[in-house]
């Protein structure tokens, strides 16, 4: 039924359930697991900075998971994307993808 699921993470611990359901799933259709991160920007004066200072531990973070998923014979693979916006930016990557179905925990923003 599906062929590629995307699993849209923030590295919280509502990102890890909603990454483990993705997990199961991918594993019960046989599917491509594309992990993505977006390290969010917000347009200040001059420039944009990242949302969150602690990116660079997040971004660790998920790569370790993605490569234990990888280690224990789930096909995944990880994005990682820096955007304004979080929600075009994953959208943009499951078209990119093909991905049939996205699977996201709730946001760190409420």
């Amino acid at each position: 039924m599906y062929k590629t699921i995307v699993a849209a993470t923030d590295g919280t611990e509502a990102s890890d359930r909603a990454l483990a359901v993705a997990t199961d799933l991918a594993t019960a259709f046989r599917a491509r697991l594309v992990v993505v991160h977006v390290n969010e920007l917000v347009v200040v004066r001059g420039g944009a900075i990242p949302l969150d200072p602690s990116e660079t531990e997040t971004d660790e973070k998920i790569r370790n998971q993605v490569r234990n998923l990888a280690r224990d014979g789930q096909q995944a693979e990880l994005k990682i994307h820096t955007a304004r916006d979080p929600a075009r930016s994953i959208a943009n990557e499951a078209k990119a993808v093909g991905a049939d179905l996205i699977v996201t925990g709730a946001s760190r923003h409420g």
